[in-house]
């Protein structure tokens, strides 16, 4: 092999980006047809029957009749689009599903084509197809979104509204039906590939935006991973290039630096003894577990030299080592003792989760899935990495009734953030709000996080693996949602700290171990806090807006700080939070700290929301009477 290097890899970037699109399909419809249906055969012998060609032809020539005559904004044939889209299912996404595949070259019909409505594809072409072509089609005004949603927007609809609307559609039947997912996922993947056809450059920007955090996460969620960083990097380039030419100088410089760093891996490779030594390693547990070379994508690579003034910084390492282990011999346990070998010949220096994954999710992997990734350090202080992915047995056509509509391939999703996404779409496009498009995206980034960090209830002794951003807030929402705004706060323990008391928005880090510090009564003071999760912001506009009608009654208070010391006691709050109810005083940060010196003591601060002086007077005297609390000040 090159370089003497065993494992699979190449000097060159595997995923090669056209800037000059070349269409699979000419615009002679007869050619067109004839060259698809061979690519059907070829590829697919078992599945494409003569009669199976036959009802996708009547989808072809049903869809012609509407289309002939029309162009795309490069100039080419509109109808070939739907020839790309279906040609992209088939060999991108390995799917022949016969209702997938027609309703590809139908997507477009209803939106474009006033004369054709939903009826008439269900009655030509079954309700199967109706659905995944009603699940595709944009929602264009009010009257059609008050159908869909059942909500009211008494005016006429933007295009970023409207926008807003059919994204809003297709999670909204997508997750219960994922044809539709793939039907959009092929479309976008053709019009990526022609973004250049669309003439302004913030559009195309605009939609590269909303590919990479949108649809790419939902892509990698049902298990294509190459796909999705093929997107990706085809995206990066309409991002950071004003037009094609500028596009290709900045591939050019990113694919140089690409070799770079692949001969410093051989070289680390070489002088280490490292393919044998991993190999011996990871092949000890099963000899279907195989190690190969992988890279990451130029996206991964442009944003490591950007944050650091173009130079690949020393932590960023973009090739890395592969452990494939097939679906039928992983179980939970063969990863941690790879590690445990592993760290015992290298410096273990860190660990990543990169799906959070169970056991039902393993019928569910269509290609392969990337579940964790280890950091080592060689003994000459050279770092490596290595990912460990859970590969399918067979790389053949998805059954698509096995696979997606049992649900099983996309487990992983949060159903209770995905519904905090859908609500929170309606609300941007409900509302005369600013950048929508933009929160949105934030949005998405929120609902598919790529790091996760392991944390401990105390109380509970009790781990969850949470989005690294997760706030203490958010916690709250995720463990007890219906009690969430009851939480004031919480104790965390740091190893060479002890118990800390941290505020509502602190963002917990790797191995926290932690309790809820709670008060009886909820508490509506929002404006500051800072959560990540998207329940956690959905939950608080709602209540925002709650107030903002009038529906929850807000009293002018004033803050106090309240300074304690005392004996820490188990269910000291507790006491300190009845106090406060009775008084019907909130709490808007409470710090209880244990002392140091000695771990019996603690010293620390209430800040409180008062409605009159006699009110914080009642409650100083409340305290006092708790025996624990050994002296009180108002600050």
């Amino acid at each position: 092999m090159e370089q003497g290097l065993n494992s699979q890899t190449s000097t060159i970037y595997e995923r090669v980006i056209q800037f000059y699109y070349t269409p699979h399909y000419s615009g002679n419809i007869q050619k067109d047809k004839e060259s698809f249906f061979d690519y059907c055969r070829k590829k697919y012998p078992e599945h494409f029957t003569p009669n199976v060609l036959n009802k996708i032809e009547s989808a072809i020539d049903f869809m012609y009749k509407y289309f002939k005559d029309d162009r795309r904004g490069d100039g080419t044939m509109f109808y070939t689009h739907f020839f790309e889209t279906a040609h992209i299912l088939l060999s991108k996404f390995k799917i022949t599903d016969l209702d997938t595949i027609i309703s590809a070259f139908l997507h477009d019909l209803v939106e474009d084509k006033p004369e054709v409505n939903i009826k008439t594809i269900k009655n030509m072409f079954g309700p199967n197809v109706a659905g995944i072509v009603d699940g595709v089609t944009k929602i264009t005004n009010s009257s059609e979104l008050e159908k869909e949603f059942q909500v009211e927007v008494n005016r006429e609809l933007s295009y970023e509204d409207q926008e807003l609307a059919t994204i809003q559609k297709i999670f909204k039947y997508g997750i219960k039906y994922p044809q539709i997912f793939l039907v959009k996922f092929a479309d976008r993947y053709h019009n990526v590939q022609t973004l250049y056809g669309i003439k302004k450059s913030a559009r195309r920007r605009e939609i590269a935006n909303q590919t990479i955090n949108i649809y790419v996460p939902l892509i990698k969620m049902l298990g294509y991973e190459e796909v999705s960083k093929e997107l990706r990097d085809m995206c990066l380039f309409h991002i950071i290039a004003e037009n094609p030419k500028e596009a290709e100088q900045m591939y050019q410089k990113l694919k140089e630096i690409h070799k770079e760093e692949f001969y410093k891996f051989i070289k680390t490779a070489q002088e280490n003894n490292l393919e044998e030594t991993l190999n011996s390693i990871v092949t000890s547990k099963s000899d279907q577990i195989h190690l190969v070379v992988a890279h990451k994508t130029l996206f991964d690579l442009h944003e490591a030299l950007v944050s650091n003034s173009w130079q690949v910084p020393m932590t960023y390492q973009h090739f890395y080592w592969v452990v494939n282990i097939p679906a039928e011999v992983y179980d939970n346990n063969l990863i941690r003792s790879i590690d445990s070998k592993l760290r015992d010949e290298f410096r273990f220096i860190s660990m990543e989760t990169l799906t959070f994954l169970d056991e039902n999710l393993l019928s569910g992997v269509i290609l392969y899935l990337p579940v964790s990734k280890y950091n080592y350090v060689l003994p000459n202080g050279d770092g490596f990495e290595i990912v460990f992915n859970i590969v399918s047995s067979e790389k053949k056509s998805i059954d698509i009734e096995k696979t997606f509509l049992n649900k099983s391939a996309y487990k992983s999703y949060d159903e209770r953030e995905y519904n905090a996404f859908l609500e929170l779409i309606e609300y941007l496009y409900s509302q005369e709000i600013k950048d929508k498009m933009q929160l949105l995206l934030e949005f998405a980034k929120r609902m598919f996080p790529t790091e996760f960090v392991s944390i401990k209830n105390n109380v509970q002794e009790t781990f969850y693996v949470v989005p690294n951003g997760f706030t203490v807030l958010d916690a709250a929402f995720k463990l007890m949602p219906d009690e969430a705004f009851k939480v004031i706060s919480a104790k965390v323990y740091k190893p060479n700290h002890g118990w800390l008391s941290k505020s509502l928005n602190y963002v917990f880090e790797n191995n926290d171990v932690f309790e809820f510090i709670k008060a009886s009564n909820p508490i509506y003071e929002l404006d500051d806090l800072k959560p990540f999760s998207l329940v956690a912001i959905n939950e608080i506009r709602k209540i925002k807006q709650k107030i903002e009608r009038k529906e929850i009654k807000t009293q002018q208070k004033f803050v106090k700080t309240i300074s304690l010391k005392g004996i820490d006691k188990l269910g000291l709050t507790s006491l300190i939070s009845n106090v406060a109810v009775a008084l019907n005083v909130s709490f808007t940060k409470v710090y209880l700290n244990v002392d140091r010196v000695n771990p019996q003591q603690f010293n620390g601060s209430i800040a409180g929301k008062f409605s009159t002086v006699e009110n914080l007077n009642f409650f100083v005297l409340g305290l006092g009477k708790i025996k624990d609390i050994k002296e009180i000040s108002v600050v």
